[in-house]
């Protein structure tokens, strides 16, 4: 239903090369054109030539971009700051300093959320009452059946409390450039940057439940075999 994609200029659509190679060759075959009102290539050769250099271009600037922008979130985590991202569950962001226009933020705790924290992981060591000491899915189907949520009203789930559980911030201290915001995968644990953190959980309660968190996975603890009686039974 569409004859034209207007964009401000080229690097509004894509600022990858390949990317937009394929897009464009996408809509091509739709008879759907690109129009940036601010860059007239022409639709001849010479100007789809131009366009796929803009594209490079477009990309290389957007990669020295990152880099800076990276360079910089590394050096305000090394120096304590908190860089924007939402706040781990059990904590908030206040204005730490100002420098310029710059508000400087670090993590506080949120009261409320921090005892729902401290609860977790009680009830991971020692439990409700006689029960003993209770697993994820126990904790979780505890707090649905109390009524208790996370952020914005959602129900706790497997993933949510064992991601609590396993948060080093709540002992002190929060590690930041762990991923690769493109691919999502793991970085050397040379380029972490550990930034301190107020504490909730005691470090020594913290390495108490990773251990237990460890004895209980299936790799480490065999799974039950159970056999089917013999004829003769």
């Amino acid at each position: 239903p569409f004859d034209v994609v207007v964009v401000h200029s080229q690097s509004r659509f894509f600022r990858d090369a390949i990317s937009f190679g394929i897009y464009e060759r996408k809509l091509e075959k739709c008879d759907v054109e690109i129009v940036s009102i601010t860059q007239d290539f022409g639709n001849d050769p010479t100007g789809k030539l131009v366009r796929h250099i803009v594209a490079a271009v477009d990309e290389l600037s957007s990669a020295e971009t990152a880099k800076h922008v990276s360079r910089s979130m590394n050096e305000n985590a090394r120096q304590g700051f908190w860089n924007g991202a939402k706040p781990p569950f059990g904590y908030r962001t206040i204005e730490a300093e100002k420098r310029g226009d710059k508000i400087k933020k670090k993590l506080a705790i949120d009261p409320k959320e921090a005892e729902i924290v401290k609860d977790i992981f009680r009830l991971h060591e020692h439990g409700e009452g006689k029960n003993g000491p209770m697993g994820v899915r126990s904790i979780v189907d505890h707090f649905n059946a109390k009524g208790l949520s996370h952020r914005n009203g959602r129900q706790f789930s497997s993933s949510i409390v064992h991601a609590i559980l396993t948060r080093t911030t709540y002992k002190g201290f929060h590690y930041f450039n762990k991923k690769d915001s493109k691919t999502g995968r793991k970085k050397d644990r040379s380029e972490w940057i550990a930034v301190d953190s107020p504490v909730i959980i005691k470090p020594n309660v913290f390495d108490r439940v990773q251990s237990r968190l460890k004895s209980r996975r299936p790799t480490v603890t065999p799974c039950v075999l159970y056999t089917s009686p013999s004829p003769r039974d």
